[in-house]
Order: C-alpha cells, then sequence, then structure tokens
C-alpha cells in the first residue's frame, strides 16, 4: 500500500502482507489483514475514566461543601461514574469499528 509521508513530499510503500505470500488460488477464500489500534481504544479509556473521575470528585466535593458527610451510596455513585467512563470509552469505539465486521457477516448469509 503506497502513502504519503513528510508532508506528502514522498511515497512510502507500506507492505501489507509479507514477501513471499501467495495469491489465493480461484474458489478459495480471499487473504484479509485485521489492524487492531488498542492503544486508541485504551487512550480513551484512560480519557473516559478521568472524566469520570473528576465527576466523581465533583460529587463528593459538593457534598463536603454542604457540611455533609459522604455515604456508602455517594461513594457507590462516585465509584460506578469511574467505571462508566472506562466502560462507556472502550464501547464507544468498539461500536465504531464494528459495523465493518457486521456489513462482512451479513453478506455471509
Amino acid at each position: 500500500m503506497w502513502r504519503e509521508a513528510d508532508a506528502g513530499r514522498r511515497m512510502i510503500f507500506d507492505p501489507i502482507f509479507p514477501r513471499g505470500t501467495r495469491l489465493p488460488a480461484p474458489g478459495d477464500l480471499p487473504r484479509a489483514v485485521r489492524r487492531r489500534y488498542r492503544i486508541v481504544q485504551w487512550t480513551l479509556a484512560a480519557i473516559g475514566g478521568a472524566v469520570g473521575a473528576l465527576y466523581a470528585l465533583t460529587l463528593l466535593a459538593a457534598i463536603t461543601a454542604r457540611g455533609l458527610a459522604p455515604d456508602m451510596v455517594a461513594y457507590g455513585v462516585a465509584g460506578m461514574l469511574v467505571l462508566g467512563g472506562f466502560g462507556v470509552a472502550l464501547l464507544v469505539v468498539d461500536v465504531l469499528w464494528r459495523p465493518k465486521r457486521q456489513r462482512k457477516e451479513w453478506n455471509d448469509w
């Protein structure tokens, strides 16, 4: 696969398959490469967790600012905000990349 590098000043060839990979025979399944971007998923999960932690800290700070002591429910909600931040970010990224897989499976019917 050819791509531009150095702001379009030169072209670079990125091999998709290693040298020597044989082409499929007629009637065989086509070759496919699946690339995963786990670093993006985990980065977004960390950002989502940080946002959830910020909301949780804001919740607990609002409770203590009123002279109240947080109870188990407040800590439970704060924990769910943090876990929800991680989980929602991972689900959003997974759902964004899922349509290609679903379309392929639908064609197999």
